[in-house]
C-alpha cells in the first residue's frame, strides 16, 4: 500500500487509466457505498484522529450479520481484516475506519489494520468464504482528493411520496367526539384512512397561520379557541417493493403528533403518549425567531404502508391559546434502491447517510497549501506554495487570488517552472508571491487558489462549498512591531462591527497563535452584557477548522469572546474556573487576550470555550451524553422544557430531564434512593462546594449545566457557567452591578430553590459530604487565616494575572471608560483601576472571606467541620470478585468509614499488584464517605446496577465506578492510598 504522501508521484498514464475504472457490480445489496482515502478535515474517530473511512450499506429488507466478512486492500490477501460479530439492519450504514489501528470491539468503533492510499488501490468487501468479493474496486480506485469521498452514486434515490403543498383537510375540534373510545391501544378514529373527512375544510399544506408565505390552509380561527388542529393528507404509493426507507420531514411550530394509516410514527414537543386529547397543547413553546428548521423522523415500520391511497394524519399543537402563529408543513420521503449505480466523487462526503451530489470526474487536486513567512513584515513578500496534481485530464493553469483586508481581489499565476520564487521545475509544487508593500502592519491578507484542467474543470482551495460553514480564504496577518503586550493577541477582522451586536450577527475572520480562521459567524452573547458598551460575543467555527486554544489539546468548535467590562480586576472568570479545575470539577478554559479589531486596539477580553460536544471530549467525558444549559431554577415540570437549552442529542426531546425533575420531587426515602441511583452525588457535592468557595451566589436560578452520562452510567451531574459574579462581586438590589464594594459573607447553601441542590442539602449524609468537601477546598485553596504568604494559593495567582493584564487593562479603560463608568446605560459610579481592584481583592475580600468561613460568621458556616485528620482510618470491607453467575462487571470493593466524621477521599487511589502499576481506581473530587458510612467501588457501574442479589440498585447505596480493569478471580492484593500516596489500608484476597 502506498502512503498518502506519495500519491502526487503517480504516473500520469496510471492516473488517466484509473479515472475509467469501475467497481465490479454488486452481486447482493450489502456493499461498499463510499470511502474517504485522504481525510484532512472530515469525520474524526474516537481518538479525534482524521482517519480514512469506509462505509458499508445494507440495502436488503432484512438484517445481515457481518461476522466473518472481510475488508481488504489487497487482491492477494482477501481476508486481511475480519469483521467481529456486528449486525447491519435493513437500510443501515456502518462506518469502518481504515486507520491501521485494528480495533474489532463490536460495541465500539471498528478500525481496519490497513489505511487507504490516495494514489488509488484495490479495495473490496469479501464474504465469509474468504473468496467472493461482493463489492470491489478493481484493479484500483482512481486518484483521490483531500476530503472528497468516492463511491456509488445514489445507492438509494429519494422519492417524494407527499410533497409540500399537497392537498389536505384540516379541522379545529370543538370537543372530543372524534377521539373515539378512551382506550390507550385503540386508534384515534380521525387518523384512520377510511375516516370520512368530507365535511372538513380543504386546502393545501402548510396548515397554520402567522407564516403567510408557507400557509396553504389558514386556521387562524383556532387562536384563543383551541391549541389543537387536526390535519389529514392523503397520498398514493404505486410500488411497495421499491421502498427501502421512509422519512417524515416536518416544519412545525410548536408541536406535532403524526400518524401513518392510524399508527403513531412521530411525536415532538407534545404531551406524553396516551395523554393527548382533542384540546392538547405543545409541552413547550418552540423557538421561532425565524422560520422553523425541518425535523426528520425515520419511520422504520414500512409495513404500515399499503399500495394505493394512504393517509398521513397530524395533530398540530400550539403551546398557548393566544399564540401568534402555528405551522404544520410535512413531506414524506421514500428511499428507493438503485440496482447498479455509477461511481462518483463526492465533494461533500456523507458518511452514514445516502450519497448525494456526486460527479463522475474531478478537476486538478490542490493540497499542501503553505505560506511563508508565517506573519510577514511590510517589507517582506508573502510566498504561497501548493501541490497541484492532475486527476483525469491534463492541468492547463493555476492562479493565486489574494486580497488585503476587505479590498478587491488580485490574481497572479502559480507556476512550477523553476524560475523566480519557484524552487524546482516540474516537482508538482507551484509558487507565487504577494509583493512586499502590498499590505501594511496588522493588516489581514487572504487568498485562495484555483487550477483548471484541459476540459475546463476548475478546482479551488479552500473549496468553499458551503458559504455558511466553510472558509472562503486562507490567510495571515502582517506583523505589527508596535504592539507590546504580555497577553496573547487575538486579531479580529470584521467589515461591519455593529452587525456583530445583534442576534443575527455577521461574518468575521480571526488570527490567533499562528492560525487563521475565515468566514466565521459572530453574534452577540449573553443577557445583561447586551447593555454594556463593550459586549460579549459567540463565535462559531467551521467543521474541520476548529479553534486551537492550546497546542496539543483538543480543539474547540465554538468559542466565546467575553467582555471584561463589569469586572474591574478583569480576572474573576479565570479565578473561578481555575477553582473548579483545581477542585476536579468540569470547567471552561479561559484565556485573557488583547483584541486587535481591524488592526487597531479594541480592548481586553476573555477567550472561553463553549459548552458542547467538543467540550465533553476535551474533558474526557462521554460525548454522547445529554448536556443542557439551564436558564431556570428547575423548580417546576415546565423547567425541563422552556429554559433548558439542549447542547447535545438535539434529535431527542427532554424526557430524561423531565424524569430527573419528577425523581427529585419525591420526598424522604424515595427521593434518597432515587438520588443514589440516578445522580452522581460526589460530583454534584463537588460542584456546590467549589461554587461556595468562589463566593458565587448567581446560581442556581440559572447559570449551570445539567449533564447525563447517557447509555453509560446514566447518572446526572451539575456544572458551572457564567461565573463572573464571584470573589466578592454580587448583583443585588442595594448594591448594583457596578458597585466596587465586595461582599465576603455570602452564605453556604446557595441554590436551595433548585430541585437538585435542595435534595443534596436536605439529605443528611449528603449535607455531610458537601460540608466536608467544602472544608477540604477551604484548606487547599482558600487557606486558613494566618497562612504564611508564600503558602497562599489565590494571592500569587492574582499577582501573576495582574502583571500580565495591567498594561492592556489601562488601555482598555481609556478605550471603554471602564475605570470611570458612566458609559451606556450604566449609572456613573465607582471609579477604580485594575491595580486598585486587585488590591481590594487581596487585601480585603480574601482575608474577610477566610474569616467568614473559618470563624463561622457567614450564614451556615457554623456547620463546617474541622480539618480532616491527616491519619484517617478507612478500611476494606467485602470484596466480591468471584461471582456465582460469572459476570465480572458485577464485582465490587466495599470501603468502610468507622469514624464519627465524614472523610473526603478525593484524589485517593485503589491499587492492586497488576503490572503496569496503573491505579485500579482514582477517586474523583467530591467523593466523601459519610460518618459510619459505606462506599462501593464498582468494577462497572452499569454492571453493578444490573445485579440481582444484594448489594443492588434501589437500596440507597453510595456507589462509584468504573475501575480501570476487572478484578482477578483470586490472588489479589489491594491497597488504599491517600492523596499524598501514603497507605491507608491493605488487604490480600485469596
Amino acid at each position: 500500500m502506498i502512503p498518502h504522501t506519495n500519491y502526487w508521484h503517480t504516473l500520469i498514464a496510471a492516473v488517466l487509466l484509473s479515472c475509467t475504472v469501475r467497481a465490479v457490480p454488486a452481486t447482493e445489496l450489502v456493499r461498499i457505498t463510499e470511502f474517504l482515502a485522504i481525510n484532512d478535515r472530515g469525520l474524526d474517530d474516537e481518538d479525534r484522529d482524521e482517519s480514512d473511512w469506509i462505509e458499508i450499506h445494507n440495502a436488503e429488507t432484512s438484517e445481515v450479520s457481518l461476522e466473518g466478512w472481510f475488508l481488504t486492500d489487497s487482491g492477494k490477501n482477501p481476508t486481511k481484516w475480519e469483521f467481529p460479530p456486528v449486525t447491519l439492519g435493513p437500510g443501515e450504514y456502518l462506518i469502518v475506519f481504515a486507520s491501521g489501528k485494528n480495533r474489532r470491539d463490536p460495541a465500539g468503533e471498528l478500525h481496519t489494520n490497513f489505511k487507504l492510499s490516495g494514489d488509488g488501490e484495490y479495495l473490496a468487501l469479501v464474504r465469509p468464504d474468504g473468496v467472493t468479493a461482493t463489492s470491489q474496486f478493481a484493479p484500483s480506485f482512481p486518484i483521490q482528493a483531500p476530503d472528497v469521498s468516492y463511491g456509488l452514486a445514489a445507492v438509494t434515490s429519494e422519492k417524494v411520496l407527499l410533497p409540500q403543498g399537497a392537498p389536505a383537510r384540516a379541522l379545529v375540534p370543538l370537543d372530543g367526539r372524534l377521539e373515539g373510545r378512551p382506550l390507550s391501544d385503540a386508534p384515534r378514529p380521525w387518523t384512520l384512512p377510511d375516516f370520512d373527512d368530507s365535511a372538513w375544510p380543504s386546502g393545501e399544506t402548510g396548515v397554520g397561520y402567522g407564516y403567510s408565505h408557507l400557509i396553504g390552509t389558514d386556521v387562524s380561527a383556532m387562536q384563543n379557541v383551541n391549541k389543537t388542529v387536526y390535519v389529514r393528507i392523503p397520498f398514493v404509493v404505486h410500488d411497495l417493493e421499491e421502498i427501502r426507507g421512509l422519512t417524515l420531514r416536518v416544519w412545525f411550530d410548536d408541536g406535532i403528533i403524526a400518524y401513518l394509516n392510524g399508527h403513531e410514527v412521530a411525536r415532538h414537543n407534545a404531551p406524553a403518549p396516551g395523554t393527548e386529547t382533542w384540546n392538547s397543547g405543545a409541552s413547550a413553546s418552540w423557538p421561532t425567531d425565524r422560520i422553523p428548521a425541518p425535523v426528520d423522523f425515520a419511520i422504520p415500520q414500512l409495513d404500515l404502508l399499503g399500495e394505493g391511497v394512504n393517509m398521513l394524519a397530524i395533530q398540530g399543537l400550539n403551546h398557548g391559546l393566544s399564540n401568534q402563529d402555528l405551522l404544520v408543513l410535512p413531506e414524506l420521503l421514500a428511499e428507493v434502491v438503485a440496482v447498479d449505480p455509477p461511481l462518483h466523487y463526492f465533494p461533500i462526503p456523507t458518511p452514514g447517510r445516502p450519497n448525494r451530489g456526486g460527479v463522475e470526474a474531478i478537476g486538478p487536486v490542490i493540497d499542501d497549501v503553505e505560506h511563508s513567512p508565517e506573519t510577514p513584515s511590510v517589507r517582506q513578500p508573502l510566498q504561497i506554495t501548493a501541490r497541484i496534481a492532475e486527476s483525469c485530464d491534463p492541468l492547463v493553469s493555476a492562479h493565486l487570488h489574494y486580497r488585503v483586508m476587505f479590498g478587491p481581489e488580485t490574481s497572479v499565476p502559480l507556476l512550477d517552472d523553476g524560475n523566480g520564487p519557484d524552487a524546482v521545475a516540474g516537482d508538482g509544487i507551484f509558487t507565487a508571491r504577494i509583493p512586499a508593500g502590498s499590505f501594511e502592519a496588522a493588516q489581514m491578507v487572504r487568498w485562495y487558489i484555483t487550477a483548471m484542467d484541459a476540459v475546463g474543470r476548475l478546482s479551488r482551495f479552500p473549496r468553499f462549498l458551503d458559504p455558511l460553514n466553510s472558509p472562503q480564504y486562507c490567510g495571515t496577518v502582517a506583523t505589527d512591531r508596535s504592539i507590546a503586550t504580555a497577553l496573547p493577541i487575538l486579531h479580529w477582522f470584521i467589515e461591519d462591527p455593529q452587525a456583530a451586536n445583534t442576534d443575527q450577527g455577521t461574518r468575521c475572520a480571526l488570527f490567533y497563535d499562528g492560525l487563521f480562521y475565515d468566514n466565521l459567524w459572530i453574534y452577540i452573547h449573553g443577557q445583561s452584557s447586551r447593555g454594556f458598551p463593550k459586549k460579549s460575543y459567540n463565535i462559531d467555527l467551521h467543521p474541520g477548522h476548529n479553534f486551537r486554544w492550546a497546542r496539543g489539546r483538543p480543539r474547540a468548535d465554538d468559542i466565546n469572546l467575553m467582555t471584561t467590562y463589569p469586572d474591574k480586576a478583569q480576572m474573576r472568570n479565570i479565578l473561578a474556573y481555575e477553582t473548579y479545575r483545581d477542585a476536579d470539577c468540569p470547567y471552561h478554559w479561559v484565556i485573557p487576550v488583547r483584541v486587535q479589531q481591524n488592526g487597531q486596539f479594541w480592548g481586553t477580553a476573555h477567550l472561553m470555550e463553549n459548552g458542547d460536544e467538543d467540550w465533553l471530549i476535551r474533558m474526557g467525558l462521554n460525548s454522547q451524553g445529554a448536556l443542557y444549559k439551564m436558564y431556570n431554577s428547575f423548580s417546576s415540570p415546565a423547567d425541563a422544557g422552556y429554559g433548558a437549552e439542549k447542547k447535545t442529542r438535539k434529535d431527542e426531546e427532554n424526557d430524561d430531564l423531565l424524569a430527573l425533575y419528577h425523581g427529585l420531587s419525591a420526598s424522604g426515602e424515595t427521593r434518597r434512593r432515587y438520588m443514589y441511583d440516578n445522580v452522581d452525588v460526589a460530583q454534584v457535592v463537588n460542584f456546590l462546594a467549589a461554587r461556595t468557595l468562589t463566593g458565587d451566589t448567581d446560581c442556581c436560578h440559572k447559570n449551570y449545566y445539567f449533564y447525563r452520562d447517557t447509555d453509560r452510567t446514566d447518572l446526572w451531574e451539575m456544572w458551572p457557567w457564567d461565573v463572573d459574579l464571584s470573589f466578592g462581586r454580587r448583583w443585588i438590589s442595594s448594591l448594583t452591578y457596578w458597585d466596587q464594594r465586595l461582599i465576603a459573607n455570602t452564605p453556604l447553601f446557595i441554590g436551595s430553590g433548585n430541585r437538585l441542590p435542595q435534595a443534596i442539602f436536605d439529605t443528611p449524609e449528603m449535607r455531610q459530604m458537601y460540608l466536608r468537601r467544602l472544608r477540604t477546598l477551604m484548606d487547599e485553596l482558600l487557606k486558613p487565616p494566618g497562612t504564611p504568604p508564600d503558602e497562599l494559593h489565590y494571592e500569587p495567582r492574582i499577582d501573576e494575572l495582574a502583571s500580565m493584564l495591567a498594561p492592556d487593562a489601562a488601555l482598555d479603560a481609556a478605550r471603554w471608560g471602564s475605570d470611570s463608568w458612566g458609559n451606556g446605560s450604566t449609572a456613573p459610579c465607582c471609579p477604580q483601576s485594575l491595580p486598585q481592584a486587585v488590591a481590594e481583592l487581596k487585601d480585603f475580600y480574601l482575608p474577610e472571606r477566610r474569616r467568614q468561613l473559618y470563624d463561622g460568621l457567614a450564614s451556615g458556616a457554623r456547620e463546617i467541620p474541622g480539618p480532616q485528620p491527616t491519619e484517617t482510618i478507612i478500611s476494606f470491607g467485602i470484596i466480591e470478585n468471584a461471582l456465582v453467575d460469572g459476570n465480572p462487571d458485577e464485582s465490587y470493593i466495599q470501603l468502610l468509614n468507622p469514624n464519627r466524621f465524614a472523610v473526603d477521599v478525593s484524589g485517593w487511589t485503589l491499587n492492586d499488584d497488576a503490572e503496569p502499576p496503573l491505579p485500579l481506581f482514582a477517586f474523583r473530587g467530591g467523593t466523601v464517605i459519610p460518618a459510619d458510612g459505606t462506599l462501593y467501588v464498582a468494577v462497572s457501574r452499569a454492571g453493578f446496577d444490573s445485579r440481582l442479589h444484594y448489594p443492588t440498585k434501589g437500596r440507597a447505596l453510595f456507589v462509584v465506578g468504573d475501575c480501570t480493569r476487572a478484578l482477578p478471580a483470586s490472588g489479589i492484593i489491594l491497597e488504599l492510598t491517600d492523596r499524598r500516596g501514603m497507605p491507608v489500608d491493605r488487604v490480600i484476597v485469596p
